[in-house]
């Protein structure tokens, strides 16, 4: 610091202003780009509950339940679904958590007031995962998905989840 002008970056950096001598040192944020999840990793976690009635893993998801889950879900067209849990008793599929080539989409009447939520793989390497209680999982810390009526539990689903991080990950 004895450079001539280096204490008024000193001081600006002090009183919190915006200076050069910490652009040139920041370095910029890791941009995690548009992480895809395969759909054979998909298909691995997933094994272990094949027997579930109310788990479909692409091609064998039925149309009507589909394309119910997509619309109540909001999943965009250019979107590809790989698997439906279906979260309703009935089994319309309006309710439903959807793992798709991209993001995790879920909705539940009960959770987050009825509205969808929507998480992608690449922010789901970087968030918390955790049991709010027996049916809901919660992503971070404003998401919610609730599993009521679809036989997979939270703590199912929260190992789903981290064994996909681990997946991703490791690519």
């Amino acid at each position: 610091l004895t450079v001539p002008g280096r204490w008024r970056e000193l001081a600006s950096f002090v009183h919190g202003e915006q200076n050069q001598l910490l652009d040139r040192l920041s370095v910029p944020p890791v941009h995690v780009g548009d992480v895809q999840l395969r759909a054979e990793h998909l298909h691995d976690v997933l094994k272990p509950f094949a027997h579930l009635s109310s788990l479909y893993l692409q091609p064998n998801i039925p149309d009507k339940k589909l394309r119910n889950a997509r619309k109540f879900c909001e999943v965009p067209d250019e979107e590809d679904v790989l698997a439906l849990v279906d979260c309703t008793v009935f089994g319309s599929a309006s309710d439903a958590v959807l793992f798709g080539s991209r993001h995790l989409f879920f909705r539940n009447f009960i959770a987050q007031n009825g509205r969808p939520g929507r998480l992608s793989y690449g922010d789901l390497l970087r968030i918390s995962l955790q049991r709010s209680n027996d049916g809901e999982l919660v992503f971070g810390e404003n998401l919610t998905a609730n599993l009521s009526g679809s036989g997979l539990s939270a703590a199912e689903l929260l190992m789903v989840m981290r064994e996909l991080q681990k997946r991703l990950q490791s690519g």
